[in-house]
């Protein structure tokens, strides 16, 4: 069994040799752009040829170059410890992403609700998952059909709520998350570019919701508003209200100066 070695150089004009020592071996694994080179590489280490304890796996794994299945069998030759790093792959099959979709690391399954190759079926077995954070990464993925985001708006569960509301196209939702009995949930549609501008208007007007507040002065046309906004700003300073005040083209000139100078402290 060969054991890359611990003390390394870096070869002349960066060339890495597969197979000498450490430094090399991990040099290889991460610049290699052939194929057929890498899955050798992956046999090496499977078979024992090349002695590691996960550090060139690792390196191998976050290759982009890597062929999927040879990233599959490296994951199953070290018992599945590399999912994150399979299911990275813009190559993953919808099979491997439905296997892993209950993983319990909540990273691996946001990367499974966004990946390109995670099929319908598999998201909505993710959002009817007892686990909040694997219904919430469905959710949040933006790709569930609307019917769904709908009966979700609905849940007696604040998570899910709050996730729909960052996520709806649907006005008809969206101004029903609004009205919420959470101020989480209120703050979401209110970010919500999708939610009618007169709803976010009224939210500015009748609420402490900064979200609102903010959401309103960037998106309002209304100057007499803005500039009620920019009293609320006089009496409370809110970065994100500040900005946003700042941008709006539609913000009284002279507002918008001041917005612009205005500091955290007030002044």
């Amino acid at each position: 069994m060969k054991t890359p070695a611990a003390n390394t150089t870096v070869p002349p004009g960066n060339k890495w040799t597969w197979g000498t020592d450490l430094r090399n071996c991990l040099g290889a694994a991460r610049d290699t752009k052939d194929s057929a080179t890498l899955e050798k590489m992956v046999e090496d280490i499977l078979s024992g040829r090349i002695l590691d304890d996960g550090e060139i796996s690792e390196e191998l794994m976050f290759n982009s170059m890597l062929p999927f299945q040879a990233a599959l069998k490296l994951s199953r030759g070290f018992g599945n410890d590399f999912v994150y790093e399979l299911c990275l792959h813009h190559d993953a099959t919808p099979e491997v992403l439905d296997e892993f979709c209950a993983h319990f690391d909540s990273l691996i399954t946001n990367t499974i609700a966004v990946h390109q190759n995670t099929s319908q079926q598999t998201l909505l077995k993710m959002a009817r998952s007892e686990n909040p954070h694997t219904a919430a990464g469905a959710i949040k993925s933006g790709r569930l059909p609307e019917s769904v985001l709908e009966g979700c708006a609905g849940s007696d569960e604040v998570w899910a709520r709050k996730s729909v509301a960052k996520v709806s196209k649907n006005p008809a939702i969206l101004r029903k998350l609004a009205a919420d009995s959470n101020a989480d949930v209120r703050s979401e549609a209110a970010q919500n570019q999708h939610t009618d501008i007169d709803v976010v208007e009224k939210m500015a007007l009748e609420t402490d919701c900064v979200a609102a507040k903010a959401a309103a002065a960037r998106r309002s046309t209304n100057p007499e508003l803005l500039s009620r906004l920019f009293g609320d700003l006089e009496k409370h300073y809110d970065a994100g209200l500040a900005d946003a005040l700042k941008q709006n083209k539609n913000t009284p000139k002279h507002l918008r100066v001041v917005a612009a100078l205005k500091r955290p402290d007030g002044n």
